[in-house]
């Protein structure tokens, strides 16, 4: 006989779930304070310090960090520990010059200890850590309930806005927390002689920290009827603000005391001062979709609860508005270092909100153990559930995110840069790319490239530039990670690469090291200039010399002038001086060609300019000129009424590359037999290459693609990554070919894929390379990445082909990394995160060893 099957009752269910419901929480209430539940406290702060601590290290050292703004921190304080003047040269600012930050002098002493970056990224979870204790201590006393209390502080050390903080570089604003939070402890607590300390504490830790004092002030007043405290938190609050943006920051940076420049010193709010007075602007602001998004990541990780508290909503409001009214998504996010103040303030406010829904008298007839249970487990949840969703080191992968950092840690991609690193000098002067900047600040002078041969980001934003120091004298190495650089940013390093100026130390792959040489050129190179004061009316087809009077006449090395506000100065730090702002300016000379091709000049500038070769124009919208082997005569015409100074030429050779012209092919004046000694030397030179070249074996193995299996070539595997829709075809075909038989075609013209025909390479380290192919598309969009030829972890790519184009030939030169003995040779569509669609045809495809460039085109 089979056992009747009854259904649990839905009464029985509930019951024995608040059973267990009650064990849980008599468990926590039975907890002895501050023996057991503080242990676990304490577990928890040491737990989130290690794990914090030890990510934070691995993402410095897999090169996440920038030179904004780790770089300017570390920079700012290893000088302070060595009693130097703290002038920070990644940014171009004395380290008080942008924001009083007095926590740099405490903790400078530190490196007296440990001379390491990563000591402030340990010291940043610690204060960061800490402030989960004083929370702790006022949850108790305000809720009567450890279970609460433990789950407020854990709360706190799992809130995606201050882990986010916690893991934005380093920032000084972090260490403000502890303090933040102490300090509005002790106001509610009303015990205002320690409330007056760490007040003090709090507003030495950023200017901007004033904002929210002054609140403070007005809490006070309004609030607690503290009218003699209230007033003087307001004054000092107001004062200290501005003394720092009138008095101490321009004293730093060079403004000038009481000088009318910006009161916020940030770009950011050039909005906020011209709308001083306008309800829309505010309306538009704090409604924008940015912002309420901003709002969700403050809240629902406390399920909305601290808006139960609506006088701590007013200690709030200046931190969140100050964010808001940026109107930059940067500090309308939960994921960067903005919410310092906000992370403090608000758990404050989620200690009241429980308080209020725990005591109401809406609830009074809900045991006490149940509300206990029910508010704790909310929390738990909204908080567990957000820090999933939003925070950049969930709590659910902290051992799978450190693991995938410490294997990162090992690759050669990281050993690559180390090795590169480990070249450079300690104290040496160094221009390095932003990835590179935070390890090697530990000198006097660091700067982020381009600067100091291009000013970026130098200096405050409304005087960008000012007080740049030219390149020479100030740059000893050149520290270079590709990836991180644009197009113009590109065009100078391959010009330094090339100038005899500096030397190559190390390539591999994207990263190079230059050092500088006392290498200089003969008075026969450069070009001549001529300064005019510009006082009267010109055209760039008159003759300067006949209408205009002459202020200065001199040498210079090359002609490529980045733009400036403030001085007309060459990539080498030749600079023109001015006494006007209008003026004209003639460079002439010789520039030499090394064969006989098309050309395409190049010139970007505000004023005006003109550009003549051999009596012809080129100027950015003329067809390109076809010019022969040797030298030419040029003249450049510029005139500027008040623009920016900037003159940048730049040439498009035969192989359809942007480059500056190098100063090796640049002579002053008309010297047959120098002529005639530097032509042979550069054919003797190029003849040598060529010779070499012939010799060379091609590596690739089937590079025409005739070694055919059905319709797949023999030695090529094919890899690729496309869409689930997508409808992709590769194959061997005799239809279109640059040469023999047939060729290789990608065919994606049903979906985005990235798709390449690839080959393995044996090749030898630390050794130069061509690699050379045709390609033929149909239909490749501009959007994803185009067709091309190129060699993995390597320089050698060629340029990337889109649209529709007949058979074209490219080439590539590059260098194998200091230990490769491999490439993965590829023939490829798209890229990874670049996928795109449309047809390429690859054919004649070869890789051969030359001799290294020696600077020529």
């Amino acid at each position: 006989m089979v056992a009747k099957m009854t259904e649990p009752s839905l009464a029985g269910t509930v019951s024995k779930y608040q059973e267990l419901a009650s064990k849980i929480v008599s468990f926590f209430k039975g907890l002895k304070y501050p023996k057991i539940i503080f242990g676990l406290l304490i577990l928890a702060v040491i737990y989130y310090v290690f794990v914090f601590s030890a990510y934070s290290i691995l993402l410095q050292e897999v090169f996440y960090t920038q030179a904004f703004d780790s770089g300017i921190d570390d920079q700012g304080i290893w000088l302070i520990s060595h009693w130097l003047n703290p002038l920070v040269t990644v940014r171009g600012l004395n380290i008080f010059g942008d924001s009083i930050t007095f926590y740099h002098i405490f903790i400078a002493p530190f490196f007296w200890l440990w001379n390491n970056i990563n000591l402030l990224y340990i010291i940043q979870s610690i204060f960061i850590a800490l402030g989960a204790i004083p929370l702790f201590v006022y949850a108790r006393q305000k809720l009567g309930s450890n279970f609460l209390s433990l789950v407020v502080a854990v709360s706190f050390l799992l809130y995606p806005a201050l882990q986010n903080l916690n893991l934005d570089q380093y920032h000084s604003e972090a260490i403000a927390v502890f303090f933040i939070v102490l300090t509005i402890f002790f106001l509610l607590k009303k015990n205002f002689s320690l409330f007056y300390a760490f007040f003090i504490f709090s507003l030495i830790g950023k200017d901007e920290i004033a904002v929210t004092g002054a609140f403070i002030g007005l809490f006070l007043l309004l609030f607690d009827k503290e009218k003699r405290h209230g007033l003087i938190i307001f004054g000092l609050s107001v004062g200290w603000y501005l003394l720092c943006s009138r008095v101490m920051m321009p004293l730093f940076n060079g403004v000038g005391v009481f000088s009318h420049q910006p009161v916020t010193y940030s770009h950011w709010y050039r909005g906020l001062m011209d709308n001083l007075l306008n309800p829309g602007f505010y309306w538009q602001n704090f409604l924008h979709p940015e912002s309420l998004g901003y709002y969700l990541g403050l809240f629902l990780p406390l399920a909305f609860i601290p808006l139960l508290s609506p006088r701590l909503m007013f200690l709030l409001f200046p931190a969140v508005a100050v964010n808001v009214l940026s109107g930059t998504g940067y500090l309308r996010s939960i994921h960067y270092h903005y919410n310092y103040i906000q992370a403090a303030v608000i758990f404050f406010a989620l200690i009241e909100g429980l308080a209020l829904i725990k005591n109401s008298r809406w609830l009074r007839k809900i045991d006490g153990t149940y509300k206990v249970a029910a508010l704790g487990v909310i929390v738990v949840v909204f908080s567990l559930g957000c820090n999933n969703l939003w925070s950049a080191l969930p709590l659910n992968r902290h051992l799978t995110m450190l693991t995938q950092k410490w294997e990162h840690l090992k690759s050669r991609e990281i050993r690559v840069k180390q090795k590169a690193l480990s070249l450079v000098p300690p104290g040496v002067k160094v221009a390095a790319s932003y990835s590179l900047v935070p390890h090697l600040t530990h000198r006097q002078e660091i700067y982020m490239f381009p600067n100091p041969f291009k000013s970026v980001l130098w200096g405050q934003w409304f005087k960008e530039g000012e007080g740049a120091p030219p390149a020479e004298g100030h740059v000893d190495y050149v520290v270079i990670d590709f990836t991180n650089h644009a197009k113009e940013e590109k065009m100078i390093i391959n010009y330094l690469w090339a100038s005899p100026y500096f030397k190559t130390v190390f390539q591999d792959g994207p990263l190079l090291v230059l050092a500088r040489t006392n290498n200089c050129l003969a008075q026969e190179y450069g070009a001549n200039y001529t300064l005019y004061d510009l006082t009267s009316q010109v055209s760039l087809f008159d003759d300067f010399a006949k209408v205009l009077k002459v202020k200065k006449q001199g040498r210079l090395s090359m002609f490529y002038f980045p733009d400036s506000n403030y001085y007309l100065r060459n990539l080498l730090g030749e600079e023109i001086l001015l006494v006007d702002k209008k003026f004209a300016l003639e460079i002439s000379g010789y520039l030499y060609l090394p064969e006989t091709a098309n050309y395409i000049f190049r010139i970007k500038s505000e004023a005006q300019v003109l550009l003549e070769i051999d009596n012809r124009f080129a100027d950015a919208a003329s067809d390109s000129l076809n010019l022969r082997e040797g030298f030419h005569k040029y003249k450049i015409k510029y005139i500027n009424t008040g623009q920016r100074y900037d003159l940048k030429i730049s040439l498009l050779g035969p192989d359809g590359k942007e480059m500056i012209i190098p100063d090796k092919h640049l002579l002053r004046d008309y010297q047959p037999a120098f002529f005639a000694k530097f032509e042979q030397a550069d054919r003797q030179q190029r003849a040598e290459r060529e010779s070499f070249a012939k010799k060379q074996t091609n590596l690739v193995v089937d590079g025409g693609f005739e070694d055919v299996l059905g319709d797949k070539p023999k030695k090529w595997q094919l890899e690729k990554w496309q869409e689930e829709d997508s409808l992709c075809f590769y194959q061997v075909t005799a239809k279109t070919k640059a040469e023999g038989k047939f060729s290789a075609l990608i065919d994606q013209r049903q979906g985005l894929a990235d798709s390449r025909w690839v080959q393995e390479i044996a090749v030898e380290p630390d050794t130069e390379y061509v690699l050379s192919g045709w390609i033929k598309t149909r239909g490749v969009l501009s959007k994803g990445a185009g067709a091309y030829i190129a060699a993995e972890n390597t320089n050698l790519k060629t340029e990337e082909l889109f649209g529709t184009n007949d058979w074209r030939y490219f080439e590539a030169k590059g260098k194998t990394g200091y230990e490769q003995e491999k490439i993965k040779f590829t023939c490829r569509l798209g890229d990874y995160g670049r996928p795109n669609i449309g047809q390429a045809y690859f054919d004649g495809i070869s890789l051969k060893r030359v001799l290294p460039d020696q600077g020529h085109f």
